[in-house]
């Protein structure tokens, strides 16, 4: 991530409504100017130039935000080492399954999947389920957030950040 348009990473193209309060353009426009400081300055050079290139964003976002901000990018690593993972394991069953060691019946998986993620009783795993699914993570992790409003857009720039 170089240049200054990449300074907050790049949006996703479709903003959620509640994002539009911080919009990227706003947040690119906020964003002070001025190279990095060089090696060998001191602390306070560095402090200072934190400051002055995201200090507008940091105050927009607020408390709720950076926590938002946090949880989406600690969410979206956290889903990639899962992703990492079940790729591993399903690449390992199949060379298995391939060689003659094991017999994968992939559709009974499939099919119990779906049971367990199925979450408003439809027998079909669909977007009405991931919509279950994350207003319930939302309402877990904005649970007692004094400053919840921006929770949502910080997470979704966290989310897009990783």
């Amino acid at each position: 991530m170089f240049g200054p348009a990449r300074a907050l990473c790049e949006p996703v193209e479709l903003m959620p409504l509640s994002a539009r309060a911080i919009a990227p353009s706003t947040v690119q426009d906020d964003l002070g100017g001025g190279a990095p400081p060089k090696e060998g300055d001191d602390d306070e050079v560095f402090v200072d130039w934190i400051i002055e290139r995201f200090g507008k964003v940091a105050m927009k976002l607020g408390f709720g935000g950076c926590l938002g901000f946090c949880s989406g990018y600690a969410a979206k690593q956290l889903g990639k080492a899962a992703a990492v993972l079940i790729g591993v394991i399903f690449a390992f069953l199949q060379i298995l399954a391939y060689n003659g060691f094991i017999e994968i019946n992939w559709g009974k998986i499939k099919g119990s999947l779906e049971k367990k993620m199925d979450q408003d009783g439809d027998g079909k795993f669909n977007v009405k389920d991931i919509k279950v699914l994350l207003m319930g993570t939302f309402k877990v992790l904005k649970y007692n957030l004094p400053s919840a409003t921006s929770f949502v857009p910080g997470f979704y720039y966290g989310f897009s950040c990783a």
